[in-house]
């Protein structure tokens, strides 16, 4: 179930990240998206608007480039859905039955 509700953020980050890396160097990759896009990216994104707002203050400005505020603010979001997918990685492997040998593996080089 976690994993269901990390993709969206996932994809989002990832996507403003690589879109702030293109900005920095003149190539946006992704130039538009279609509109659900950006509402799902308003809908999960409204309950940490007092995290970006905190972010915006303290390390957003004049003197920081978008690049930087994009991976400063983004990059967390992007580490917790990893580790939330490698986690429910691991308990999957764990809850699968212990392998048991064929009946042919003995007889096999």
């Amino acid at each position: 179930m976690a994993c269901l509700v990390a993709v969206p953020y996932f994809i989002t980050n990832v996507v403003a990240m690589l879109n702030a890396t293109g900005d920095a160097d003149g190539t946006v990759w992704l130039p538009s998206f279609p509109a659900w896009y950006y509402s799902m990216q308003r809908i999960i994104e409204k309950p940490f608007g007092w995290y970006f707002s905190y972010m915006q203050q303290h390390y957003g400005g004049e003197d920081a480039s978008y690049q930087a505020f994009t991976w400063k603010t983004r990059a967390p979001f992007v580490i917790v859905s990893i580790i939330i997918f490698v986690t429910a990685a691991v308990r999957a492997l764990r809850t699968l039955p212990p392998h048991t040998p064929s009946r042919t593996s003995k007889y096999s080089l």
